[in-house]
């Protein structure tokens, strides 16, 4: 499923809120990636980092 498809099966998706401590150096490097555009923000960017990583897990434990 690409990006679009994926945001469209996931509008009816309650998001939960949680807190995240990160260093500075993380938080900069989020940040640049918003400015550059590369995700619509923090949030979006860190989710997506978390699905690619629980992607990577899941195959590797396959």
């Amino acid at each position: 499923m690409g990006d679009a498809e994926e945001a469209r099966a996931s509008k009816d998706v309650w998001l939960r809120s949680i807190s995240v401590r990160l260093p500075d150096n993380y938080l900069a490097a989020l940040d640049l990636l918003v400015e550059r555009g590369l995700f619509r923000d923090r949030s979006e960017a860190i989710r997506r980092a978390l699905k690619d990583l629980l992607r990577s897990v899941k195959a590797s434990l396959s």
